[in-house]
């Protein structure tokens, strides 16, 4: 009986990221695609955004982006430093909209 051994999978970078086409994240080393949104969502997602973007101008306390924006953020692995980069901020912490 033999025993075949598998190369380590490849991770994957920002270059490689770029290259593919159509919505996908670099997560942990690997490309994840996602398929793009349906009427609905992207209704939601304009409210959203439209919502958040005259808040924001209005306070002028910051800008608001749509999904197909790209962002790069610090790498974080739940196995080794638990504090996040990225603070969660519920709706309980913003002033109603007038």
């Amino acid at each position: 009986m033999s025993v075949r051994v598998l190369p380590p999978p490849k991770v994957s970078t920002i270059d490689d990221l770029l290259k593919v086409e159509g919505k996908a994240e670099l997560i942990n080393g690997r490309i994840v695609r996602s398929s793009p949104n349906g009427h609905g969502p992207s209704i939601v997602a304009g409210r959203i955004f439209r919502s958040l973007a005259q808040y924001s101008e209005a306070r002028q306390c910051g800008e608001a982006f749509m999904s197909k924006m790209g962002s790069r953020l610090p790498s974080f692995h739940p196995a080794g430093n638990r504090s996040h980069p990225m603070r969660r901020i519920t709706m309980a912490q913003f002033p109603a909209i007038p």
